[in-house]
């Protein structure tokens, strides 16, 4: 599923952050083979990505974590 949502709590060493979406806060965890982008869809790097942003991220959830398989930040 894609989601997209403001990032917040971004925590470049665990690769972590919040995304929320509607009101609604969602864990982001990584897959280790997680790929990291901006709006053109060149890799960047995690520490890239800050509190503000408005983030699109691929993966499957479960409840509210959702484990990314893509982070896309469409703010870069």
């Amino acid at each position: 599923r894609n989601w997209q949502g403001t990032a917040s709590n971004v925590n470049a060493s665990a690769k972590t952050l919040t995304l929320t979406i509607d009101g609604t806060a969602y864990n982001v965890n990584m897959v280790a083979t997680a790929k990291v982008v901006n709006k053109s869809y060149a890799t960047i790097d995690f520490s890239s990505i800050k509190d503000g942003d408005t983030v699109r991220v691929w993966g499957p959830s479960s409840d509210t974590t959702i484990t990314a398989r893509v982070v896309r930040d469409v703010s870069i």
